[in-house]
């Protein structure tokens, strides 16, 4: 039948109950196929089931059978028995609470009653579901222990734990201890059990804890009994191999001695192993007393367990001692003890180990019948390393208060500064490891100590830097995962046991390489001359090996160029980080000299070291004269890098200089010079990289170090013109050049002689933007149409992608522009400067402006209108207002005109002229939910690139472009006049017959009304904030 009675009647249905556990958990019933109507019909037998009041009594029934039976031969204990430790779980989740005692007492019985079945297995035996009953005990515990069931422990531990060698009753009674544990020691993250539950729990457990944690520590000393078994079958297999025999060609007899001592060998480390899992609870947060009691230290027994690989006890080992470390509540006499015998243990460790590898090839060649078969020894190990470097890196990052509070540490001489330093050498010596993930586990601890003041002046890391440093060095060169995989790299078989892929490695060197950045900085501000020392033997020998390209690896097919996979483009891509760290990090007074010129000997005797080792660094790097790109790519992150160095020492300074403008101009010699539709040359984007990150980097090093430019003004100014000069400079570059001459010109102390050269570096821009061309574009909508191309479009649509129109409408458009984006750059960069001199942006007034007098006498000379005069002595582009205002207010004329109603309706009706008024690529950007799983505009479908479907602003096309160009322009304009604002500029006399005339663009009320949201935004945050703020208290009447 497939049907239940209302009333559950367990005589007379328990064989349908049974037969359809049989039917779902199995393929045959009695030997004929199960088909799927069987299934669904037993699975909703077993539904009905377990909702009926009588579901408890019957599992408990089959729990305590020794077998059960079902369709008269068909053994289905396991699969009734696991159905109802399910109906019990379910129980105890929704109406144990309701249950009476003498129910409870029976379930209780029950699940005993069925855990000693299980107790007499094999420990090696399936533990299915010796696990459910041992959850299920949990359970109980949970609930009742130790209120309503005092004396759980000793029933437990009493009826399941043999005396008489590992049985599954011990995994039994662990699984308990472990469970519990977990459950109730947690606090933050368990939501299972009230507080004052676990309370009661704890207390219990820790009145009971004698009463099993000696037989856990017994377990553990089983591991002589491993010993002697591994020492056995290793003489039984090399035996074996001097009769030219294997595993497999063994007589009977030889057989059964083998598969005894086998048997014992895998009943002892299972048994060893499930212990450490539940000492792995305890370390985590239980009382430090169950742990490091006299009677029974289990920390002393971890640290024996270190030697044993087998089943991986070791690790389990470190990582119960890990789990106390990081805990942080080990005394001092416990720590210091903990310092002295680790490096002893883990010696005595490696010597076993030694051992190992003998007893593992031994094994392998009785099995395979090879002998001496390949065994890589460090793949083998790589996760007891890692987790002996994580152990014994937490120990002393969790303890650091040791370390600087106890005076025996940092005391020279003392025993436990000896034993300290020992301790720290060997923690050194394992970052020789060749696995980067062994340094990465003790990034942490390094940084800690480094940045602690009272550890890192102390002598006491001294003796380690050079060696921590090169070890992180070696580290920072990424690996070539095809070179994994095709089995070339020299540690292949470590490589890929460290990481699944080269995505995972990937993900973990970025990691690394972000978390050592602070390291590098520690090292340098601790130890400067060590660390410049470390840096300089490092690049002698990269330049010794790869400054001319060798070995001339993974070159380009077709132009026979280093790539970025070239080994020697590697070695110098790896260095360039530390040296902009460690430079970083390192204290002023190693790189300069002192200002009294006093400084004690110890000092000066560093500076010199390190400045003499910086200088060498910085001769090579500027002498060096690559002839591969990617290497020319190199030196200028390295000449970026040396810009803290230069600050101090600026002799190799101009040198570099020079460098970074020749490489802006450099010519492409990795692309292929084919032409363009357009008639201009195709750079390669390698030669694009180059000169972009040329000119970035000038810019870095003259916002570092513009007062040291300042005596090569000439030459400087005639190298960047003839740059500026050349057609090839696009216009990041030229904004860049820009960038750099301002950032010079900042720092001209004579205010005439700043505000003289700034106008020269901006002259071109200038009259650019005062040229009739100009004029006659920007100054009204049918102009401002033309000059983009939307004019033509509409009388010739082919137009648009026309090449000789689209590079003539293009190059006229960047023109313009570019003048715009140069002023507004070199504005903001004059008045972030002027607000970092002595006054803090203050204009010094020459003479009393005619302000009215304040009657409480709280105005300031500068609250008024101040002269142009008065505002260049600290702002040197405040000058060039005066000719610049009036063609930045004439085209936000014509742009805010252009959205007037009027003006659309022509514009809308046009199908290509339209595309003018439409939203840039960038807003779109901006307005669009960034989404992982869809790819947001990115995505299939995405709107990203495009303004029309199918046609990417980059492609040669100018409908497309002209939504960025226009919104690009309007941005500037006003950033332009917000920056006036901000300058004081827009508030001078000298200005004042021009405001009217500003008044009237920025509030018409025609233009205003025909904005578009998006408008709106610019307008307010680039200028109408920045008015309200900057605008004098006493010209709030008149101006505003």
């Amino acid at each position: 039948t497939n049907t239940l009675p209302i009333k559950w009647q367990m005589n007379s249905e328990e064989e349908t109950v049974l037969r359809a556990i049989v039917i779902s958990s199995s393929d045959k019933w009695s030997g004929q196929p199960i088909t799927v109507a069987d299934r669904q019909a037993a699975n909703g037998i077993l539904s009905k089931f377990s909702t009926f009041d009588g579901r408890i009594q019957l599992s408990l029934k089959w729990l305590q059978l020794p077998q059960v039976i079902a369709g008269g031969n068909n053994d289905c204990t396991l699969s009734a028995k696991l159905y109802a430790c399910e109906i019990l779980a379910g129980v105890f989740k929704s109406k144990y609470a309701t249950l009476s005692d003498q129910e409870k007492g029976t379930i209780r019985t029950a699940l005993l009653s069925q855990a000693q079945q299980q107790a007499r297995l094999a420990i090696t035996d399936s533990r299915v579901l010796a696990n459910k009953v041992a959850s299920l005990l949990a359970g109980l515990i949970v609930r009742d222990f130790p209120q309503r069931w005092n004396t759980a422990i000793t029933d437990i531990f009493g009826t399941l734990w043999s005396t008489d060698g590992p049985k599954m009753g011990a995994k039994i009674c662990l699984e308990v201890l472990k469970l519990v544990a977990e459950d109730c020691t947690d606090s933050d993250y368990n939501a299972k059990i009230s507080t004052q539950r676990r309370n009661d729990i704890l207390i219990g457990l820790n009145e009971m804890s004698q009463h099993f944690l000696p037989l856990l520590f017994r377990l553990l000393e089983e591991v002589t009994t491993l010993a002697q078994g591994k020492t056995n079958l290793h003489q039984m297999r090399q035996y074996l191999l001097q009769q030219n025999q294997t595993i497999a060609s063994m007589t009977p007899d030889q057989s059964a001695q083998y598969q005894q001592e086998e048997h014992k060998v895998r009943a002892v480390t299972v048994a060893i192993v499930d212990t450490l899992a539940t000492l792995e609870e305890f370390c985590r947060s239980m009382p430090l007393d169950w742990i490091l009691s006299p009677q029974h230290d289990f920390g002393a027994a971890c640290f024996h367990l270190i030697r044993e690989s087998t089943g991986g006890i070791q690790v389990r080992a470190l990582v119960c001692l890990e789990h106390l470390c990081l805990r942080g509540k080990l005394t001092y006499n416990q720590w210091i003890k903990w310092i002295r015998e680790l490096p002893q243990a883990i010696q005595q460790a490696n010597q076993v180990m030694a051992g190992d590898q003998e007893y593992n090839q031994v094994q392998d060649a009785a099995v395979s019948g090879i002998k001496n078969p390949n065994f890589d020894a460090l793949s083998e190990q790589l996760e007891f390393h890692r987790a002996l470097s994580r152990m014994l890196a937490a120990l002393v990052s969790a303890h650091i208060a040791h370390v600087t509070h106890d005076k025996k540490i940092l005391k020279s001489g003392s025993p436990d500064q000896l034993a300290f330093s020992t301790y720290l050498r060997l923690l050194v010596d394992m970052l020789h490891h060749p696995s980067g993930l062994i340094c990465g586990s003790q990034l942490t601890l390094w940084i800690s100590m480094l940045r602690d003041p009272q550890i890192s002046r102390k002598k006491i890391l001294q003796p380690v830097i050079s060696e921590l440093l090169t070890c992180y060095l070696n580290q920072m060169i990424k690996i070539r995962w095809d070179d994994v995989d095709e089995g070339t790299h020299p540690q292949s078989t470590l490589v890929e046991a460290s990481w699944d892929d080269d995505e995972e490695y990937d993900r973990w060197i970025m990691d690394f390489r972000s978390k050592t950045s602070q390291l590098f900085k520690h090292i340098g501000n601790c130890d400067p001359g060590t660390a410049a020392m470390v840096l300089l033997t490092r690049m002698q020998a990269i330049f010794s090996a790869h400054a001319n390209g060798e070995p001339r690896t993974h070159l380009h097919p077709q132009n026979q160029q280093l790539t970025q996979n070239s080994e020697a483009v590697r070695q110098f891509e790896a260095i360039v980080q530390p040296i902009e760290n460690v430079l970083q990090g390192m204290p002023s007074w190693s790189l300069s000299k002192p200002q009294n010129g006093k400084q004690n000997t110890n000092k000066r005797e560093i500076r010199n070291r390190t400045v003499s080792s910086l200088a060498e660094i910085a001769n090579l790097v500027v002498s060096w004269n690559p002839a591969y790109l990617w290497l020319r790519f190199r030196q200028v992150q390295l000449l970026e890098a040396l810009r803290h160095f230069w600050s101090h020492e600026d002799s190799t300074l101009l040198q570099g200089i020079d460098l970074l403008l020749r490489y802006i101009g450099a010519p492409d010699e990795y692309g292929d010079g084919a032409i363009e539709l357009d008639g201009t040359k195709r750079i390669s984007g390698e030669t694009v990289a180059l000169r972009k990150k040329s000119s970035t980097a000038l810019v870095s090093v003259s916002k570092q170090v513009p007062q040291n430019l300042v005596p090569y003004i000439p030459q400087l100014t005639d190298a960047t013109r003839m740059l500026l000069s050349s057609p090839e400079i696009n216009p990041t570059n030229r904004m860049h050049l820009y960038e750099f001459l301002s950032c010079v010109a900042t720092s001209v102390e004579d205010p005439a002689q700043r505000a003289t050269f700034v106008g020269n570096v901006l002259a071109d821009a200038v009259n650019t933007l005062q040229s009739k061309e100009t004029h006659d574009s920007i100054s009204s909508v049918e102009g401002l149409l033309n000059l983009i191309g939307v004019a033509q479009a509409g009388q010739n649509p082919s137009t648009v992608t026309d090449p000789a129109h689209v590079k003539a409408v293009t190059d006229r458009f960047a023109t313009i522009f570019s003048a715009f984006n140069q002023l507004l750059s070199v504005g903001k960069r004059c008045h972030e400067a002027n607000k970092k001199r002595p006054t803090g942006g203050i204009p010094t007034v020459s003479h009393a402006a005619s302000i009215p007098a304040s009657p409480n006498g709280q105005n300031f000379p500068d609250e008024g209108p101040v002269s142009i005069q008065d505002l260049s002595i600290g702002d040197p582009f405040v000058p060039l207002w005066i000719h610049i205002l009036p063609s930045v207010l004439s085209i936000l004329e014509s742009l805010m005109q252009m959205w007037r109603p009027e003006n659309q309706a022509r514009l809308l009706a046009n199908r290509i002229q339209r595309y003018s008024l439409a939203i840039s690529d960038d807003e779109v950007y901006l307005s669009k939910k960034q989404s992982s799983k869809s790819g947001g505009v990115f995505g299939e479908g995405g709107t990203a690139g495009s303004v029309i479907s199918g046609i990417s602003r980059r492609d040669l096309n100018l409908a497309p472009k002209w939504s960025g160009w226009l919104n690009e322009l309007r941005n500037s304009c006003f950033q332009l006049l917000g920056l006036a604002s901000a300058q004081r500029a827009l508030y001078a006399p000298e200005l004042q017959p021009l405001f009217m005339r500003f008044v009237q663009v920025v509030t018409d009320a025609e233009n205003l009304k025909a904005m578009e949201n998006r408008h709106c935004t610019q307008y307010l945050k680039s200028f109408i904030e920045i008015v309200l703020l900057t605008c004098p208290k006493t010209l709030y009447m008149t101006h505003l």
